[in-house]
């Protein structure tokens, strides 16, 4: 999951990610800008 973080933070690997990880990364994204809108 950290790794994630990492990709997150360095948009320019974006490109080179499986579909997989992709879905993961939005997933985690749309988690994050949720937990903003609840603060």
């Amino acid at each position: 999951m950290n790794y994630l973080l990492m990709i997150y933070a360095n948009p320019e690997t974006w490109p080179t990610l499986t579909d997989e990880q992709r879905e993961r990364l939005s997933e985690m994204i749309s988690d994050d800008r949720q937990e903003e809108h609840q603060a």
